[in-house]
């Protein structure tokens, strides 16, 4: 990921961490995300919280940041 700037979701204005595959049922297990550079700036949560990344799942998560900037990020709700 080279940079992700003035996003907005309503479930992560960056990153949605859901637990379900995009057009189908929930998924088991751990979702992972995994950053490793680059840059998520400026970005707007329109509903549910986070205003970068959101986890919205009753299974665990898995979130590894090594390298890379956050910021400028905003949960409007």
């Amino acid at each position: 990921m080279k940079k992700l700037y003035n996003c907005s979701g309503y479930q992560g204005g960056a990153i949605g961490l859901s637990g379900a595959t995009p057009l189908g049922p929930a998924m088991t297990g751990t979702t992972t995300f995994n950053m490793t550079g680059g840059t998520i700036d400026n970005c707007n949560d329109l509903w549910i919280g986070g205003g970068a990344i959101c986890a919205y799942t009753v299974n665990p998560v898995s979130f590894t940041m090594n390298g890379g900037t956050i910021q400028n990020c905003i949960a409007s709700s």
